[in-house]
């Protein structure tokens, strides 16, 4: 398991316990951080202060895509500090993609996933359809998380540096 992996578990998922797919309640997680969300038309964003974070959620995307931005800001919550607009195109780009990283994670935890494409495998089930069903994510999201997956497990040493193809998965 990664050190962005480890973040994700003991801060994101530990707050509630998680046993399968659709436990993974983010709402439930931002109350336990103290975190207000709200719903409005306009980009999703982390704002407000740390003793009062706000998490703003696009209302203009689908309940999939707002699973995604959430889960997206709340690892910017647990995994970073400061404001992007002050910070250096190259550092803002390595946050945003340990954030995807981190997102992918949170949405469909390794050791769920892997017993999810075990279950399909041995009931002939097309794996991209069913992980974006079962997570409740987006398709090209799921498409993004089993390539990052079949990556992590071909690769002979786990880093939290990002592979050619690590790369091309966290920045499309």
């Amino acid at each position: 398991m990664s050190r962005l992996e480890m973040l994700v578990q003991n801060q994101l998922l530990s707050a509630i316990e998680v046993h399968y797919p659709d436990e993974i309640d983010l709402f439930e997680i931002a109350y336990r951080l103290q975190v207000l969300v709200l719903s409005k038309p306009c980009l999703s964003t982390l704002s407000g202060t740390a003793n009062h974070p706000v998490i703003v959620l696009d209302n203009r995307l689908t309940t999939a895509e707002q699973r995604v931005q959430l889960a997206h800001e709340l690892c910017h919550f647990v995994a970073h500090s400061g404001d992007q607009l002050f910070m250096s195109p190259l550092f803002r780009s390595y946050q945003e993609s340990q954030t995807r990283r981190m997102t992918m994670y949170l949405l469909s935890p390794t050791h769920m996933l892997t017993d999810s494409l075990n279950a399909m495998a041995s009931q002939h089930i097309h794996p991209l359809l069913s992980v974006a069903q079962s997570f409740d994510i987006p398709y090209d999201f799921a498409k993004r998380r089993l390539d990052l997956y079949r990556l992590e497990f071909t690769r002979p040493v786990k880093s939290d540096v990002f592979t050619e193809p690590e790369q091309q998965i966290l920045f499309a």
